[in-house]
């Protein structure tokens, strides 16, 4: 029997063929060049276990391929991330899968108010809140961030666009109140300076500063982090910017400054399993780290060549990654400080006192009327 007559559960999920359906050459064989097969009905349902365990809206086309990729299901090549982005909006179209199953952040909305209010609208909706200002103050604790009085400040950085929306959705659901930035690639002097100017004026407040990061695992990925410290003077390292030097900085305040991967890391990648051999990827990659001039670098820190995507992790291990990003940015957290505040501020300003500068202000609001009508008079 031949592997074009096997039954679609016995083939591997993908392999390679030959177009035999070509003009036969000067000797009579068919045989053109090698082509990929893909088994879709099998590797649909490993499509909708990444889905399904990710949440929907979740993911990018992206995200899923390299997915499926660290699950071994897919080969790491450019046409075979076509061959998917081309089979999911099939599948969407004829409703295998939802529609709205893949998130796309490449064409942002800016969106509009079209909304319309008359006047009196307007001036109930503000007189409602008015009155209710006492009761959301006080429950949504609307004037005490989490990190009020905190002697550490945190933000997460990520070499990827692609990786804040996941990053941000954690941070927010998790009520972790810190910074996400993100830099798509190598920082730009322009926006690393914006950065820079930012963590000085925390240093200033006297807060030691934490940046925790999150990027590839490859020659260029980590050495981003070096690329990072050096050019920011921090951990000791010289700056190459003038007035730049974040540990020079710090001393002048008797603070820290800190600069730590959080993810991906080699002890990550041997815990979860995640895909890090380019030997075993497609030309591409191999190509790509061979030619790399930080390859050098890598193989004397680590003792081989790496390429693992920090999407990886989020992607297969949704629950893990969370627990490690919410773990990363607590550590600094002091939950004795922030209590200790938070009873101070709801002493300092009960409902009560709420509701007694409420009606003041809406006596003198009174008074300014009365003091109208009697000018107008």
């Amino acid at each position: 029997m031949t592997e074009s007559q096997l039954e679609p559960n016995k083939k591997p999920i993908v392999y390679w063929y030959h177009d035999t359906n070509r003009t036969p050459d000067r000797t009579g064989k068919r045989r053109g060049k090698p082509r990929l097969r893909y088994v879709w009905i099998r590797i649909d349902e490993r499509i909708s276990s990444v889905l399904n365990s990710s949440g929907r809206s979740e993911l990018s086309v992206r995200e899923l391929f390299y997915a499926l990729v660290s699950m071994d299901v897919l080969p790491n090549l450019k046409k075979t991330y076509g061959a998917l982005d081309a089979h999911m909006t099939e599948l969407r179209q004829n409703g295998t899968f939802p529609i709205d199953c893949l998130r796309d952040d490449r064409h942002p909305i800016i969106d509009i108010n079209e909304e319309y209010y008359s006047p009196e609208d307007w001036i109930e909706h503000y007189v409602v809140k008015l009155w209710k200002i006492h009761e959301d103050y006080v429950e949504k604790k609307q004037n005490f961030p989490r990190w009020y009085e905190q002697k550490k400040y945190v933000e997460l950085w990520t070499e990827k666009e692609a990786m804040i929306k996941r990053v941000h959705n954690i941070v927010n659901n998790e009520n972790l109140q810190v910074r996400v930035v993100a830099f798509g690639g190598w920082a730009g002097l322009t926006i690393l300076n914006k950065h820079v100017r930012r963590l000085k004026a925390k240093m200033a407040e006297g807060k030691d500063i934490h940046i925790l990061y999150f990027g590839d695992l490859d020659p260029s990925g980590d050495g981003m982090d070096r690329d990072f410290a050096k050019r920011m003077g921090i951990n000791g390292r010289i700056g190459t910017v003038s007035g730049w030097h974040l540990d020079g900085y710090a001393t002048n305040f008797n603070v820290k400054v800190y600069f730590e991967r959080i993810a991906v890391t080699e002890e990550l990648i041997n815990k979860y399993n995640l895909p890090w051999d380019p030997t075993k990827m497609s030309d591409e990659v191999q190509d790509k780290i061979e030619n790399d001039p930080r390859t050098k670098a890598m193989r004397r820190i680590y003792g081989k060549d790496l390429a693992t995507e920090v999407d990886a992790l989020p992607v297969l291990y949704p629950e893990e990654f969370k627990q490690i990003v919410t773990n990363a940015v607590n550590q600094y957290f002091d939950d004795d400080v922030y209590q200790q505040g938070l009873q101070q501020h709801e002493k300092n300003y009960s409902k009560g006192y709420i509701k007694e500068v409420r009606n003041d202000w809406v006596q003198r609001l009174a008074n300014t009327l009365a003091d109208e009508d009697e000018e107008s008079d």
